[in-house]
């Protein structure tokens, strides 16, 4: 997961400039940034990706404009790219944008580039004024970072096997859950190609499967999602777990 929405991050990470003032002072780059901000705010990336670069040929120092371009490449799976941004952001007013560096970070993390993750979240736990849920969020990056730098230094043998196609897909599987009878099995998948409710590729689904009469895991299949089904489903874990 990301560590904060993208909107939340981009409209709320200003700390001490004024109301509705920016990093450049030049009409033409500001307003293109405004027409970005409105497109951004309507989950029209494309549009709010042209903007920002209208916004940048006129100030390419627009800080703001780097982090909304950094938020959009970030959310199209464009990491190298939105690391580019990110850090283009943070050296020309980074006192200004302090989650930047806790989304920098985090992308340095997933990237593996933990040194400069370990480097950036440290950073931004520097700031006195921060959100309690990002910190904490940010401290324990911050320490999986840190573990990972040694980690690298120090490999271990390491073989991941597939756990056979009653679990596994072309998709991304994770946060897997067993109950205490080891007869139920629970987890996350991904699906690349489809839309979720916001509109965007990356819907999730839970995936459960049960043993067969054989103690043969049984082909995986989406769990009921209602509120209900969640309800009563939470339930039986709690019982059995």
């Amino acid at each position: 997961f990301m560590l904060a929405s993208s909107s939340v991050s981009l409209m709320q990470c200003q700390t001490s400039l004024p109301p509705k003032t920016y990093t450049s002072t030049n009409k033409k780059a500001v307003k293109a940034f405004e027409e970005a901000k409105k497109a951004f705010e309507a989950k029209n990336d494309a549009e709010a990706e042209k903007h920002c670069l209208k916004a940048l040929k006129e100030d390419p120092d627009f800080s703001e404009a780097h982090s909304m371009l950094a938020y959009i490449y970030r959310d199209a799976g464009k990491y190298d790219k939105s690391i580019e941004e990110f850090e283009k952001s943070v050296a020309k007013a980074g006192a200004y944008f302090p989650n930047n560096y806790a989304e920098l970070g985090e992308l340095y993390y997933y990237t593996a580039d933990y040194k400069k993750a370990s480097e950036t979240f440290g950073k931004f736990l520097a700031f006195p004024r921060v959100h309690p849920m990002l910190k904490e969020k940010v401290e324990h990056f911050k320490q999986c970072a840190d573990f990972s730098v040694e980690a690298v230094k120090n490999p271990k043998p390491f073989k991941p096997k597939n756990a056979g196609a009653a679990f596994n897909s072309e998709d991304d599987e994770y946060f897997p859950t067993v109950t205490a009878d080891n007869g139920t099995f629970l987890y996350t998948r991904k699906y690349k190609q489809q839309e979720n409710c916001s509109g965007e590729k990356g819907q999730e689904d839970f995936m459960i499967t049960t043993r067969d009469q054989n103690g043969e895991w049984k082909k995986s299949t989406p769990f009921a999602t209602t509120i209900g089904a969640l309800i009563v489903f939470g339930s039986y874990f709690s019982a059995t777990e």
